[in-house]
Order: C-alpha cells, then sequence, then structure tokens
C-alpha cells in the first residue's frame, strides 16, 4: 500500500534532492564533463564570497521577523475573534475571505486553459 507513494515521493522530493547534491559537488559550465571538486563550492561561498553572506543574513533576519510577528498577531487576532458576536463573525469573514477567494480564482482561471471549447479557440489563434 505505501509502495506507490514511496515510488512518488522519491521521484518527486529524493531524487531530485540527491541529484542537487551531486551537482553542489562539481564544476561544470554546462558544455564541458563535469569535475568533482567535494566541498570546495560551499567553502568558496562561505569565504570568499561577501555577497553571499550578506544575503543569507538578510534571510535568516527575515524568516525570523516575520515568523515571531506572523505568529503572535495571528494569535492575538484568534484570541480577539473567539467570541461568537456580530463583529467578530464579520471579521473573521473578513479574515477568512481572502483565502476562499484565491482558490476560486485559481479554479475559475483554470477552467478556461482546459475548456475543450477554449481549448479549440486557442487552436485557431495559432493557426494564424
Amino acid at each position: 500500500m505505501a509502495a506507490p507513494a514511496l515510488a512518488i515521493y522519491s521521484f518527486l522530493y529524493l531524487y531530485p534532492a540527491l541529484t542537487n547534491l551531486l551537482y553542489a559537488t562539481q564544476r561544470w559550465d554546462g558544455v564541458t564533463t563535469p569535475e568533482f571538486v567535494g566541498l570546495k563550492n560551499f567553502k568558496n561561498l562561505l569565504t570568499n564570497d561577501d555577497l553571499f553572506l550578506k544575503i543569507l543574513g538578510n534571510n535568516v533576519r527575515f524568516s525570523l521577523i516575520v515568523v515571531i510577528f506572523q505568529t503572535g498577531f495571528a494569535l492575538l487576532f484568534a484570541t480577539f475573534l473567539l467570541k461568537n458576536t456580530k463583529t467578530n463573525i464579520l471579521l473573521r469573514t473578513i479574515y477568512f475571505f481572502p483565502t476562499i477567494l484565491s482558490s476560486v480564482s485559481v479554479g475559475l482561471i483554470w477552467t478556461f486553459p482546459v475548456s475543450y471549447t477554449h481549448l479549440r479557440a486557442h487552436e485557431t489563434v495559432l493557426d494564424l
């Protein structure tokens, strides 16, 4: 029962991750044969590339700030909206509406490319 799920997981996650690690340990320009250099690429990033260190620091700082504030505001809103008053029900609806709207929008947008009638119109445009 778990074999198909494991196969899909391996194909979509494990294989690309391991291949990425293999490519990260090679020097390759896209044309010549790849040359294995081990962890030299990572050492070069951490010691010789000031821009990488700055970007890495910015990402860590941004991630920490976003997680802390987003979680804090979410808990704060959750405590305010815990009571079932008319105002809180309206606020919950307004707060949850973008989540529903994005799913509905994506669903409606995807009906056009997969619709047979719109597909035929697309072929007509391509024939021009």
